[in-house]
């Protein structure tokens, strides 16, 4: 609020920063107050100079007015002036903002208590700029006499002092002090002997006079606004506001460019313009280093690409090799570029065995039963194109079939249903005995080269 309150005749906040957990305000500074003009002069001031005070008031809290801004707190003491004699309005902790319109409450509890309102006193919540127009009024009633004009010891002394000077209240703020909690089993004061501003400013003019019967009308509704008190003839009698004026216009001109406010205005401007350099200089440094960092990651990424890459063409060479092994476990790692083929329990390279031919080396990787049930179905089942076969037929083929496969990889087979004997027990040189069908088998023929025996093979025993 207060950076948005620039006026020529509204103290100016200069800075505002923090130290220490605590908030410091920093004003351009102001020679006196017109409570020290008052203790220089205690039967009141000259009724010019009080114009020109009140003049550069009322431009004031005019401005505050047309922004919406009420002040609630304009006494004597809150009236700044410097040695030149410029008037300017201070202390803004009252100070609020309104919206148009009537009905929106506000707090009662503002201003001090010899320039409140009448409908503050009684509590009332829905106020608005009348209240500062009020504080103006025992504003200029104390400048003129030296003494405050209603100097209550409370609310309802205060009340007493003004029904004395203008009579009852109006019957809305009457309504509001009867519904007022705080009053409670409190009466309105009776006022038997009035005061009226005629008997308590015999010396002063009549434009002053009637100047703060216009301020102090008990009705909120009927009290002028700010502009209008301009246009009183308190102020415009002997062109006063003409050539007051531009007056205060040259004065104010001359203390901007020679007075202490526009130096440390200067001093604060280029302190800002420096501090702004070197943040945009740090931020150009960070910027650049961004940049710096994003191009080393960048460089180190594709040089660990180009690293990967042969390792990756050597994997992959390497997965291609051991594609065609037949037998064992592949193993891979793409990051080094290893591939391990890890042959099973009991292998023996195929190199290393002495197969007789591709065909029994095919047949030995199934048993020879599975072969025997295999070949049975085959010939059991009648081909394409051709009739069924007579059992004497089917037998001959057979018989044929039979020695066909067996010449294949196993000696001929004999049953004891063939040639009606039972086949005697051989030795344990490389025959089996039994008294059911037996395969003969030469261990020898499938020996290793190595001479120590059929290692990783499963050799044929019982069917």
């Amino acid at each position: 609020m207060l950076k948005m309150l620039r006026h020529d005749h509204l103290v100016n906040l200069i800075e505002v920063f923090r130290r220490r957990k605590r908030l410091y305000l920093v004003f351009e500074f102001m020679d006196h107050t017109i409570l020290d003009e008052l203790e220089k002069f205690p039967h009141g001031l000259d009724e010019m100079f009080v114009r020109k005070i009140l003049w550069q008031v009322l431009k004031g809290i005019e401005f505050c007015h047309l922004h919406n801004i009420i002040h609630r707190d304009i006494k004597p003491e809150n009236i700044l002036i410097s040695k030149s004699g410029i008037v300017k309005v201070c202390d803004f902790g009252f100070a609020r903002t309104i919206t148009p319109g009537p009905g929106e409450p506000y707090t009662d509890y503002v201003a001090t208590r010899w320039y409140r309102a009448p409908e503050l006193l009684v509590g009332d919540t829905k106020y608005g700029k009348a209240v500062d127009t009020w504080a103006v009024g025992c504003l200029v009633g104390e400048i003129l006499c030296g003494d405050p004009l209603f100097p209550g010891d409370s609310d309802i002394d205060q009340l007493y002092h003004i029904i004395k000077c203008f009579g009852n209240l109006i019957p809305h703020h009457k309504e509001v002090f009867s519904k007022n909690p705080m009053f409670s089993g409190a009466k309105l004061p009776e006022v038997q002997k009035s005061q009226t501003l005629q008997m308590k400013f015999p010396k002063s003019s009549e434009d002053s006079k009637n100047f703060m019967e216009e301020c102090l009308r008990l009705d909120p509704s009927h009290r002028p606004t700010c502009s209008q008190l301009l246009k009183k003839d308190f102020l415009q009698r002997d062109s006063f506001y003409a050539k007051f004026s531009q007056e205060i216009r040259a004065k104010i001109q001359r203390e901007n460019q020679n007075g202490p406010l526009q130096k440390i205005q200067k001093a604060m401007d280029m302190v800002k313009h420096e501090e702004k350099k070197k943040k945009q200089k740090e931020r150009e440094r960070e910027q650049k280093e961004k940049e710096n960092n994003f191009k080393v990651k960048r460089r180190n990424i594709d040089q660990d690409k180009l690293s990967i890459l042969p390792q990756m063409d050597q994997a992959s060479e390497n997965m291609r090799t051991c594609s065609q092994a037949q037998d064992g476990i592949v193993t891979s790692d793409f990051l080094f570029g290893v591939v391990d083929v890890m042959p099973p329990i009991n292998y023996t390279p195929m190199t290393q065995l002495n197969l007789p031919s591709k065909s029994d080396e095919k047949c030995l990787k199934r048993s020879p039963l599975d072969k025997v049930k295999q070949f049975s179905k085959l010939s059991d089942t009648p081909r394409k194109g051709q009739e069924k076969k007579t059992n004497s037929e089917s037998k001959k083929s057979k018989s044929r079939e039979t020695d066909r496969r067996d010449s294949l990889i196993l000696p001929k087979m004999e049953t004891p249903a063939e040639n009606g004997r039972t086949r005697e027990k051989i030795s344990e040189k490389g025959s089996i005995s039994s008294t059911s069908h037996m395969l003969p088998f030469d261990p020898s023929k499938y020996q290793d080269s190595s001479g120590t025996g059929t290692k990783g093979i499963n050799l044929p025993s019982v069917i």
